[in-house]
């Protein structure tokens, strides 16, 4: 699997994450996502489709991205 052009070099385990571990209610999470543009909507979509197969490496680069 490639996303963005690094290839993780072991796969990792899925982690479940539900709603109640998030900070933001489901309506604040709406309102960002739906504010996030089309090209950048398709990369977000790409990496959450991929997030568990995504090594630890490249997660914790996307959180310190967002976050």
């Amino acid at each position: 699997m490639e996303v963005a052009g690094i290839e993780p070099e072991t796969q990792c385990t899925v982690t479940s994450v539900t709603m109640q571990d998030s900070e933001f209610s489901v309506e604040a999470l709406i309102k960002i996502l739906t504010e996030i543009s089309g090209p950048d909507r398709q990369i977000l979509t790409r990496i959450v489709q991929k997030w568990g197969s995504l090594s630890d490496e490249l997660k914790q680069a996307v959180l310190r991205v967002i976050g």
